[in-house]
């Protein structure tokens, strides 16, 4: 009996496995801002949040259903999973990654299923995780989206899990 129940204890509750897997926490947003990083000076109107990584590292995320314009000298692009991507590397901002999803949306909000979305990683933490946070985001955040009923009903995960 006790074979059973430890196991399905750990299947179910998440127990030691979740434990083993990296995990940021959303420690601020979401909430509407005016200025996106890594594209100048701008008044570009998005949904912000911010998360704690693992390292204690903060990420800075923006969603908009506004296109965004790469300038080809500064953005290098890239491909490493299943949508594209594209990361300005500077001291001010750090790195900077922004890709398009097009995205289901509930009947309401079908206008808006384009998005953007924008992530800033500090300079100083290491880029090893980035794609891996940012797939676990964009995984949750589609469902997140595609069930909001309004607009102001858009929301990031709470945590990440990868």
């Amino acid at each position: 009996m006790f074979f059973v129940l430890v196991p399905a204890f750990c299947l179910f509750s998440g127990g030691l496995w979740a434990q083993d897997r990296p995990r940021a926490v959303l420690v601020e947003g979401i909430r509407p801002v005016s200025g996106v990083p890594g594209f100048g000076p701008n008044n570009l109107p998005a949904l912000y949040g911010v998360y704690r990584l693992p390292d204690q590292s903060p990420v800075r995320v923006f969603a908009l259903d506004q296109p965004l314009l790469f300038n080809a000298g500064l953005w290098d692009s890239g491909g490493r999973r299943a949508f594209p991507w594209y990361v300005l590397r500077n001291r001010e901002d750090g790195r900077v990654y922004a890709l398009e999803r097009q995205l289901t949306m509930n009947e309401n909000l079908r206008d808006r299923s384009r998005w953007y979305f924008v992530f800033v990683f500090p300079g100083e933490s290491p880029e090893t995780g980035d794609d891996a946070f940012m797939t676990a985001f964009m995984e949750r955040t589609v469902f997140f989206f595609g069930n909001a009923r309004l607009y102001a009903d858009l929301s990031f995960p709470a945590s990440l899990s990868w």
